[in-house]
């Protein structure tokens, strides 16, 4: 007799990148493709009634001799005297690198809140890293009666995991954003730190319930 599997409450089984993969995604995401074209390399989720962001990606694994490592290292402080010849390092720092990569494409910054650690997926025996970082987005902002700018930074707080995948040459990465710009305005921290736990949540749903069912996927990279 087959079990059948159970469903947490607050999230729905979500087929991913054509069905090859699968996992819970929270009530309330919309699957963004279906409003806007979204690269073949991802899966973006967007809250219906906050501006927080699920996003799910496939990347070209980092080696320690790659240029997005070198730059990572070069530009992250610490980078360089926390690395060592052990694998577990250079895992942890291309977790680093693939959010410098991120930041750097679009002339952000970031700051850690809590460094790479090991987290075992329960569905995928490869080596998974979780992490969270701030990530500072520069912006201008005009007075609309004086005609003045100045500058400021949007900040988001961003909860992620990274999956090597050693065989398909391939980094996962998912993230879930929670941008703070609403909050602030609103001036409601306690719903800013409510929302943050909530990405916590569902990044840990997530990697709870994350499947890859066609090895197919990555034939094509």
């Amino acid at each position: 007799m087959v079990q059948a599997q159970t469903t947490t409450p607050g999230y729905i089984p979500t087929p991913l990148f054509g069905g090859a993969m699968t996992a819970d995604i929270p009530e309330g995401f919309k699957d963004m493709s279906t409003v806007r074209p979204v690269p073949d390399n991802q899966e973006v989720f967007a809250s219906s009634s906050t501006d927080t962001s699920i996003i799910i990606e496939l990347l070209q694994r980092l080696e320690r001799d790659s240029p997005a490592m070198r730059a990572a290292m070069s530009d992250i402080p610490g980078a360089q005297s926390s690395s060592s010849s052990s694998e577990v390092d250079d895992d942890a720092l291309a977790v680093l690198a693939h959010i410098h990569d991120i930041c750097r494409a679009n002339n952000d910054r970031f700051e850690l809140v809590d460094p790479p650690k090991l987290h075992p997926v329960r569905y995928i025996p490869e080596p998974t890293y979780t992490c969270e970082v701030k990530i500072f987005s520069p912006a201008v902002v005009r007075d609309a009666s004086s005609g003045a700018t100045r500058s400021y930074d949007r900040v988001a707080t961003t909860c992620l995991f990274m999956v090597r995948l050693v065989l398909q040459d391939t980094d996962m990465l998912v993230h879930v954003n929670v941008p703070q710009t609403e909050f602030v305005r609103s001036g409601d921290l306690n719903a800013l730190a409510s929302e943050e736990m909530k990405a916590r949540e569902a990044l840990e749903q997530i990697m709870h319930t994350l499947k890859i069912l066609d090895f197919g996927l990555f034939a094509k990279a």
